[in-house]
């Protein structure tokens, strides 16, 4: 499943636009005889443009003529992700406003209605609150408490369970998962979702992740595949070549021994000037690149920190393994596909084989 966050275009016209056209190319490439599950995103305009009985027969038609299922949403950008500043505006608005709780049900409303008829269950990713310093963590439980309230309302309707998956992200307000789960209380319609890039950035092992959420009281039901850069200090000129003006790319640095010493909000001249002063280390940064990106002579990725164990665990509990490189269009032009339709079918030939190789659970 590819989440399809990495494609701009904002208006429901645009994504029925995607379905048609690239990502109707990777299904043919990837499950030409088989259904193929995608996880959509839609922004807070296609949403609203969803949420009308005649859009939504049409997206509904799309996806079926498409042979696409959509069991899973992204839910965490809620306007514009593509081709202008997103930085810190991915995070708003956050869960202390009426805006996100709003956004958020419109998309369980649509979610109930794309769910294939015989199954129940779907998850919606969603941002952890907001960004640190910029909301209240109990201004934003009282909404989140009220969206449990409105997806219990809407089960008994439908009969269709829809969960937020609050996806921890660095420097916000629950910026890992042992984070999260201080502040988020166990609820029906509520998980948490494991993202393999941020926890490596934040340095926590992912498959303790899981035992965490799980032994808190969380199902387990979804996680994002995706890689961090990971750098020695000494390639700090190269690793500027990664910086760019649309995305955070939020900078950790570790000793060799695994020991956090240093952390900047984006990949800044004062995150670079640090790794130029200091030698011997290694930097992990926010910027998901290829999971297929084997590295090169100067500094490579996270994919590695995707163990069996993990794996094993997304597939002993049934959970939903999302691959999530949404940053195609600003890396560097190495790192870059001809085209997104084949770097998404190069990464899901290469998850597909990183998964026969994990043992069954």
């Amino acid at each position: 499943m590819y989440c399809l966050n990495l494609h701009p275009g904002e208006s429901l016209s645009e994504v029925i636009d995607m379905l048609r056209g690239d990502v109707a190319a990777v299904k043919r490439a990837i499950a030409p005889e088989h259904p193929y599950e995608i996880g959509l995103r839609l922004g807070n305009r296609a949403a609203a443009e969803a949420l009308l009985p005649s859009r939504l027969a049409a997206l509904r038609q799309v996806l079926g003529e498409g042979g696409f299922i959509v069991r899973h949403m992204n839910g965490f950008p809620y306007g514009k992700f593509h081709r202008t500043a997103v930085k810190t505006r991915v995070y708003t608005p956050d869960w202390s406003t009426r805006e996100r709780l709003d956004y958020t049900l419109g998309l369980a409303r649509i979610l109930a209605s794309l769910l294939p008829e015989n199954e129940t269950t779907g998850t919606i990713s969603t941002l952890p609150f907001g960004y640190r310093g910029a909301t209240r963590l109990s201004d934003c439980l009282r909404l989140v408490d009220e969206a449990e309230k409105g997806l219990c309302e809407l089960e008994a309707e439908t009969g269709k369970n829809i969960v937020l998956a609050f996806e921890p992200e660095p420097d916000c307000v629950a910026g890992s998962v042992s984070e999260l789960l201080a502040c988020l209380a166990p609820a029906r319609h509520r998980t948490i979702l494991v993202d393999t890039c941020h926890a490596a950035v934040v340095g926590e092992r992912t498959s303790d992740c899981v035992r965490q959420i799980l032994r808190a009281g969380f199902p387990f039901l979804r996680a994002q595949i995706s890689a961090a850069i990971v750098a020695d200090s000494s390639q700090f000129e190269t690793l500027a070549g990664f910086s760019n003006p649309v995305y955070l790319h939020q900078t950790h640095v570790y000793t060799k021994d695994g020991e956090k010493v240093a952390a900047f909000p984006d990949l800044s001249a004062e995150a670079l000037a640090y790794l130029r002063r200091n030698r011997n280390l290694t930097a992990k940064v926010h910027c998901h690149v290829p999971l297929n990106w084997r590295g090169s002579a100067v500094f490579g990725s996270s994919a590695e920190e995707i163990t069996d164990d993990f794996l094993a665990e997304c597939r002993r509990h049934g959970a939903a393994m999302e691959i999530e490189t949404y940053t195609y269009e600003v890396l560097p032009g190495e790192l870059r596909p001809p085209c997104i339709v084949q770097g998404m079918i190069a990464e899901e030939v290469w998850f597909k084989h990183r998964l026969q190789s994990t043992v069954a659970p």
